[in-house]
């Protein structure tokens, strides 16, 4: 609500008028000589003047609403395929309605990254949010003192991101988090296996074994240099598991590989933990995952906290938030698996 409406609100109501002319303005209105107030009229003319000047207050002060706490927010996208635009929506829509956002988008091409970075730069933004792998490198090499938030960037730690005034937030969801929903519905599961190209994701299975070794899980790994080592991987290890854990590494999972491993882990009566709901759609037992519309309101949340220069730790990667469930009950009931009413609650999809 602007000032105008709550003017507009508080004239129409005719409070303000109509308990302040009670004492002070219309004499007709005023005690005659020797007339007696009650208390309770008395307490009912102070309250409705207190309850509109906190009305006008509020209105005035409101930093969320009114255009003069308005600042000038940035957002680059890499391209415009549709998770970021479906971030970036959320972004925008999570945003207070007076404040504007200027949209920028590399369009997939690095070639006109100087024009759009000098155009960013004659707004002096407060925040640039940078949307996908190569927004983010144009912002970090084009307006390195600008405060920034990057989203939607796999494997950021590869291209030594955040730098230290920058914040991330992150696409990958914490193995322990992973583990503690596969463990609400099977408590036996104690060893993991997962298959993995060390170039591709050798550092998410890494961060993953202190967290295994906490949580009294054998991480039981296999590396893959090509599509064509996954059968044999995972039959070397299929005996030896209690699950199989999917990471997002595209040389262990395509369309023809996908159904290998499900099939395979099926027949030996072995769960799959995916990490998005379409594998779970297909077949996984479950996974625990993020929305891009997620990621960018808490992306709008980070950069209000910024550019009205609110305290926010930089450097480093936030986790996305909130977690989501997804569970498959046709593989839960072919596997036998009984999950308790107490748990299932907890899923966000079922299939």
């Amino acid at each position: 609500m602007n000032i105008s409406r709550c003017v507009e609100e508080i004239r129409s109501r005719r409070l303000f008028e109509k308990q302040l002319s009670l004492f002070l303005i219309n004499p007709d209105i005023r005690p005659r000589k020797g007339e007696v107030i009650s208390p309770a009229r008395i307490r009912h003319a102070r309250a409705s003047v207190v309850s509109c000047v906190l009305v006008f207050v509020a209105c005035v002060v409101s930093p969320s609403h009114d255009l003069a706490f308005a600042k000038t927010v940035v957002v680059l996208q890499s391209s415009n395929i549709t998770s970021y635009n479906r971030a970036v929506k959320a972004f925008q829509e999570s945003l207070p309605s007076s404040q504007h956002v200027h949209q920028f988008s590399l369009a997939g091409d690095f070639k006109n990254s100087n024009s759009v970075i000098s155009k960013i730069r004659g707004l002096a933004p407060d925040v640039v949010v940078a949307v996908g792998l190569k927004a983010v490198l144009v912002l970090n090499q084009g307006l390195p003192s600008v405060p920034s938030i990057f989203c939607m960037v796999l494997d950021p730690g590869k291209y030594h991101l955040p730098r230290s005034d920058m914040i991330g937030i992150s696409l990958e969801i914490p193995f322990k988090d992973q583990m503690q929903s596969l463990q609400e519905v099977l408590p036996t599961v104690k060893r993991v296996g997962v298959l993995y190209n060390p170039e591709k994701t050798g550092r998410i299975v890494r961060a993953a074994l202190p967290q295994a070794e906490a949580l009294g899980v054998e991480l039981v790994s296999r590396e893959v240099s090509s599509e064509k080592d996954v059968p044999n991987s995972l039959r070397a290890i299929v005996q030896h598991i209690d699950a199989l854990w999917l990471v997002p590494d595209s040389t262990v999972l395509t369309a023809d590989s996908f159904n290998f491993l499900l099939k395979t882990t099926l027949d030996a009566n072995i769960p799959v933990m995916g990490f998005s709901p379409d594998l779970v759609s297909k077949g996984a037992l479950l996974s625990t995952h993020f929305s891009y519309e997620d990621v960018g309101k808490q992306a709008a949340q980070l950069a209000m906290k910024i550019a009205h220069g609110r305290r926010v730790k930089t450097g480093i990667l936030y986790p996305p938030e909130p977690l989501r469930l997804a569970i498959n009950l046709k593989t839960a009931h072919f596997l036998k698996i009984t999950v308790p009413p107490n748990v299932l609650i907890r899923f966000h999809e079922m299939y």
